[in-house]
């Protein structure tokens, strides 16, 4: 554990954690179960430190077990922390050690911790927020962001879960991080895509411009990205493949435009209904495996009436769509 996660401990102890340290403990504590025990006997050394002396061990015992109590009853459901006979011992040596820092945080005034919280729902329109650090977001449909009110440490951090487009103010002595459930995004300014919603557990990561590297949850560096590649991570194994795509189709989104480049059919149809919130009956005269390796480019405006993205698809691929029952529902194509 390094120092400043130690000192980190100490000011949430205290309440004293400012808005970007706030998020940053969370996304350490988040981490692991080890992290989050970590956490909970800093709070039963504190309370140790409380107490003015022990003249044996069966006080302190004592003391902790009170203690232990306390945390039973925040952590209703979770299994109770044991400390050891070392650990008890240890509690009293961790905070003769860390007294001159305590005090100093003791004499600093209370910082008040704004952290903010920006959604949009699944039939919402797409969000742009301004950061302080002239940093902008983008987030698409059923995506979420948190950021605090003011960034005040060495690293910019901010949570995002969904489908985010940022355009990163570059600031070499302030690295920019951008943690998910699964992975972090470290950049200094550059222009890229996350969605952390695709299918089969992958989060997908597409560079637009600068440079980024990608990080598992413990910091440890899994791939790095130039321009115009995807990376795309598997949550599970944290297994990475990287491929050179065209960034329009995982970003044009952000101006309400759907992009497709040497898509299939299926892809294409899976991606309409995903847009107007319909279910759609895939039927052609193409035989499965010609429906999958016959491949188009197609765009379409979300603005668009569906029955006019139907009529612009089929100047290209052999379906014909028709209103029934309030669902779309192909009709064989005359050959």
């Amino acid at each position: 554990m390094t120092d400043q996660i130690n000192k980190l401990l100490i000011k949430k102890i205290q309440g004293r954690c400012t808005p970007e340290e706030e998020l940053q403990l969370q996304g350490w504590l988040f981490e692991s179960e080890e992290n989050r025990n970590i956490f909970f006997q800093y709070k039963m050394f504190w309370q140790a430190q409380k107490i003015k002396t022990y003249s044996s061990e069966s006080h302190l015992n004592v003391a902790l077990e009170k203690y232990n109590k306390r945390i039973d009853t925040i952590r209703s459901k979770e299994k109770r922390i044991k400390i050891f006979k070392g650990l008890r011992w240890a509690a009293i040596v961790l905070v003769i050690a860390c007294l001159p820092t305590l005090y100093f945080y003791l004499k600093t005034d209370k910082h008040e911790v704004t952290l903010i919280t920006e959604s949009v729902g699944l039939k919402g329109d797409i969000k742009v927020i301004n950061l302080t650090d002239g940093t902008k977001v983008w987030l698409n449909k059923g995506s979420s962001v948190r950021y605090p009110s003011k960034f005040e440490n060495i690293e910019r951090t901010i949570y995002l879960e969904g489908e985010v487009f940022l355009d990163v103010k570059k600031d070499p002595t302030h690295p920019f991080i951008v943690k998910t459930q699964s992975i972090q995004i470290k950049v200094l300014g550059t222009s890229f895509n996350i969605n952390t919603r695709c299918e089969d557990n992958i989060v997908q990561t597409t560079l637009v411009e600068g440079s980024v590297m990608i990080l598992d949850e413990n910091g440890k560096k899994i791939a790095s990205l130039n321009p115009g590649q995807m990376a795309a991570v598997d949550i599970s194994s944290k297994k990475v493949q990287i491929k050179d795509v065209n960034p329009k189709c995982y970003t044009s989104w952000r101006t309400g435009e759907v992009y497709f480049e040497n898509a299939n059919l299926v892809e294409i149809i899976t991606k309409i209904e995903e847009v107007y919130g319909i279910k759609i009956q895939f039927d052609t005269y193409l035989s499965p495996k010609n429906v999958n390796q016959k491949r188009y480019n197609f765009i379409f405006h979300r603005g668009q009436p569906v029955d006019t993205v139907f009529e612009m698809l089929n100047f290209i691929a052999p379906c014909k769509f028709v209103k029934k029952d309030n669902k779309q529902n192909p009709k064989n194509p005359s050959k």
